[in-house]
């Protein structure tokens, strides 16, 4: 019933009312401009998907071999920071902001000093990978071992594993995690702790997200943490394939759709370059209290909130990628694909 856990939209309601005065995290969009005005035709077919993946740099597929497009211009095909894609001055992270103009920040020596030597060492990939989304569908649903048979998993935010082990796996290779959730680890600890998998965070631009959030967590876990950061560059650029596909679908659906991301679209992108295939296990579209069959998420009784994403556009958008890569998602019904033009 739902993408990834919805504790995005909880703490900016418990922001608001704690009116802590913290900054509002921003994703910048890139690719706009002219490009956006060619792209508001609605073309039918895997064309269309295909020529929006590769002029991002986002059709990767699991590649064994990791290459920036441009040796001058790295944050356009980086995927996660590592130093060869970061200034030794502070480690100076570079990338493009929303009115196509470069920019920067320091990601400084606490964080710098927790990244991979080279992209292309810290890259794997792999073929059969699954995505575990937090929807209250996986209950009872027993997916746990077919789960743990792929060859890669991904979790988001942290999701526990212990006491729903038939119905998740178990198996863990990434942990995608927004802010929130990484703040829950310095606040209250690691309950569901993973030693093995890499912690991946996508919201290291912000200056207040590092100071208060991941360099706590990093002086706190040490190396116990596997620690990444995606690339600003490249969650730019999945930013920027929403909004396309935003438009495109809209007039195709005939309503209206939130213009916010979740955390499940960056880490769907994200497992699209590291793998060859990619099962979605969790994410049928939550659109509402009064049309759920399930609870929010299995493992709590927190409410679902729609007022910030778009859940059902989401899906819409997975069965568009579908056409052009190896991407199922699996409901108790059977397995969601490509999409009819």
């Amino acid at each position: 019933m739902e993408l990834e856990d919805g504790s995005e939209e909880e703490e900016e309601e418990n922001d608001s009312r704690n009116n802590d005065n913290e900054e509002e995290e921003t994703i910048v969009v890139t690719n706009s401009g002219q490009r956006r005005r060619q792209e508001e035709e609605v073309i039918k077919g895997d064309a269309i998907v295909s020529r929006l993946l590769r002029e991002r740099d986002l059709d990767k597929f699991g590649r064994k071999a990791h290459a920036y497009a441009h040796a001058s211009d790295r944050d356009y095909s980086a995927i996660i920071i590592a130093k060869d894609n970061a200034s030794t001055d502070k480690y100076d992270v570079k990338y493009t902001d929303v009115n196509g103009k470069k920019t920067h920040f320091q990601l400084g020596d606490v964080l710098g000093e927790t990244l991979p030597e080279e992209e292309s060492a810290a890259t794997k990939t792999h073929r059969a990978c699954a995505l575990v989304g937090n929807s209250g569908t996986l209950l009872k649903s027993q997916f746990g071992e077919e789960i743990d048979g792929h060859d890669a998993v991904m979790r988001v935010n942290f999701a526990p594993v212990k006491n729903f082990k038939r119905d998740v796996g178990v198996k863990t290779t990434y942990d995608f995690s927004n802010r929130e959730n990484a703040r829950r680890l310095v606040e209250k600890g690691w309950e569901n702790s993973r030693p093995d998998s890499v912690a991946l965070f996508f919201e290291g631009s912000s200056p207040t997200n590092r100071k208060r959030i991941f360099e706590p967590l990093v002086k706190k876990y040490g190396k116990s943490l596997k620690v990444q950061f995606l690339h600003p560059g490249f969650v730019n650029r999945a930013h920027d394939l929403w909004n396309v596909l935003k438009e495109i679908i809209e007039k195709e659906k005939k309503k209206q759709f939130h213009d916010k991301p979740m955390s499940g679209w960056y880490a769907v992108n994200f497992m699209m370059q590291r793998c060859e295939s990619l099962d979605l296990y969790g994410f049928e579209p939550y659109t509402s209290k009064a049309k759920a069959t399930a609870p929010y998420h299995y493992f709590d009784q927190v409410q679902g909130v729609v007022s910030v994403h778009s859940f059902d556009f989401a899906v819409f958008a997975y069965q568009k990628f579908a056409k052009v890569f190896p991407l199922r998602i699996r409901t108790k019904n059977g397995w969601i694909g490509a999409e009819e033009d």
